[in-house]
């Protein structure tokens, strides 16, 4: 969630396989007391020596095909050891993977009870990619469904071309007491066949500390009875002396660049990124858009307006030298990428590469399903998401392989989030508002780690400066300097390992 000073934006996105649910009740906060703390020095920047080239090791794994159908209203198969499972994507039909409350990797399939009734067919195949441990003993699976009609579950081994059907399982009865009609089958090993092994892949990127930046405040909006804190030195954004400032704190604190909120051609924020793109080339940082899907009302864009404002991005920002790349190409980050279909997003940058706008993009999700259109996954925030470290963990697993079911491998990104509190209780359009503690850094503490051990490419840091929901780290009247203190010492222990 994240708003434009207006307080007018607000969601709360179901976005890929994560939900998220609204933050905790609100409820008061108590602003730590500080000592004085030194001023980050400028002059200073963290300077962490690189770690040797991180390179993903050879991967041996079994590589599952799994054709489901259900003339029911709904069926679920669950294979217990979700842990083992590295990656998998949907190869065609209408699936919902997700991850049950016991670990379980789902495949849910669903239609109305009309549909049902008529005995319609819906149908998925779905390919997994399972570590070799899984076959130290049984694979477990459990398929469920409704009562009407059935179910088929057919699993095959497959290696390179090669298809072969190890398992069939047909699911017609519905068992009293069980309104879920649980089916309990499973793989001996033996029927798994010997594993494949993928070589090792490339080098992985360099990691990255980066925090989302907003060049969009005035001086008024430090009168705004909507601010429980301020910076501590207030400022206008399109202030070339303040972006500097900016950048050189972020930099002592061992962050590498912002990832500027960016709201279309010639608004305020496009002349200030501008400024934040010459800044950082003097001061070797990176910058990266975010590119706000959403407007004022709520609404996701049209597509002939994201069209017609990433042709206009990329045509004026592609050759700056500050503009981080992926593969050559500049990178572009999408706020709420879920509001617009994946066929819409396919269309756009298929238009938008034909006629010589390249770019990659990172899409808000931790659904490895966009993965098959978007270079990469990213969350915003996060911190008042149930169980974020596990979600976290599934995301970057399940994106660090996904290359191996490609046909020609393709690395993708993963960047978690980490957050050092939130608080939207004066914005009226809010209704009553959230709030989530910031108990002294241990929040943020809490979401750094659980970033960290999802063993992502990058961390994106939500944020350097929304101060509408509180979720700033830049220094502030109540907090000093304590949470770029606390940034810098994380930065030095995750870039040295």
């Amino acid at each position: 969630m994240k708003g434009r000073p207006s307080g007018i934006v607000l969601l709360a996105l179901l976005v890929g396989a994560a939900c998220t649910t609204p933050p905790a009740p609100a409820v008061a906060i108590a602003s730590p007391t500080l000592s004085a703390r030194p001023t980050p020095s400028p002059s200073a920047p963290l300077v962490v020596p690189s770690p040797a080239a991180r390179v993903a090791p050879a991967t041996t794994f079994y590589h599952l095909r799994i054709d489901f159908s259900t003339t029911s209203d709904w069926s679920i198969l669950d294979l217990r050891e979700g842990a083992n499972v590295l990656t998998e994507r949907v190869v065609s039909g209408t699936a919902q993977l997700a991850a049950g409350p016991g670990g379980e990797s789902q495949i849910v399939l669903t239609q109305t009870i009309a549909s049902a009734y008529r005995l319609e067919r819906i149908a998925a195949t779905v390919d997994i990619a399972v570590a070799a441990a899984i076959a130290r003993g049984p694979v477990d699976f459990t398929l469920r469904k409704g009562s009407l009609n059935g179910s088929i579950v057919r699993i095959s081994r497959v290696v390179g071309a090669d298809v072969t059907v190890i398992r069939q399982i047909t699911h017609a009865s519905a068992f009293a007491g069980d309104p879920e009609n649980r089916l309990a089958f499973s793989l001996a090993p033996s029927a798994l066949g010997g594993p494949n092994t993928v070589p090792p892949a490339t080098t992985r990127p360099n990691k990255m500390l980066w925090a989302f930046y907003y060049p969009w405040y005035h001086y008024s909006d430090w009168t705004s009875q909507r601010l429980r804190d301020h910076p501590a030195d207030t400022y206008q954004s399109s202030d070339r002396d303040v972006i500097e400032r900016h950048v050189d704190q972020a930099r002592w604190a061992g962050i590498d660049g912002f990832i500027s909120s960016w709201w279309g051609p010639r608004d305020y924020t496009d002349r200030n990124i501008a400024t934040l793109f010459e800044v950082a080339r003097q001061r070797d940082f990176r910058v990266m858009p975010y590119f706000e899907t959403l407007g004022d009302l709520a609404q996701p864009r049209g597509r002939d307006q994201i069209t017609e404002w990433l042709e206009y991005f990329i045509s004026t920002y592609r050759d700056e030298p500050a503009i981080q790349r992926l593969n050559g190409k500049p990178l572009i980050v999408v706020w709420a990428s879920g509001t617009v279909s994946r066929a819409t997003w396919r269309d756009i940058f298929t238009d938008l590469e034909a006629h010589g706008y390249q770019a990659a993009y990172l899409a808000m999700s931790t659904d490895t399903a966009d993965l098959d259109t978007f270079a990469g996954l990213h969350w915003y925030g996060g911190a008042g998401m149930p169980d974020l470290a596990g979600v976290f963990a599934r995301a970057g697993r399940g994106v660090r392989n996904y290359p191996l079911l490609d046909d020609v491998p393709t690395p993708r990104l993963w960047a978690a989030s980490a957050q050092p509190g939130y608080d939207d209780r004066l914005l009226p359009d809010r209704k009553g508002g959230s709030v989530l503690e910031r108990s002294d850094g241990a929040l943020y503490r809490s979401t750094l780690d659980a970033a960290a051990r999802s063993d992502p490419d990058w961390i994106f840091i939500t944020s350097w400066n929304e101060w509408w929901e509180h979720t700033y780290i830049e220094p502030s009247q109540s907090y000093g300097e304590r949470y770029l203190e606390l940034t810098r010492e994380f930065a030095m222990r995750w870039k040295a390992t």
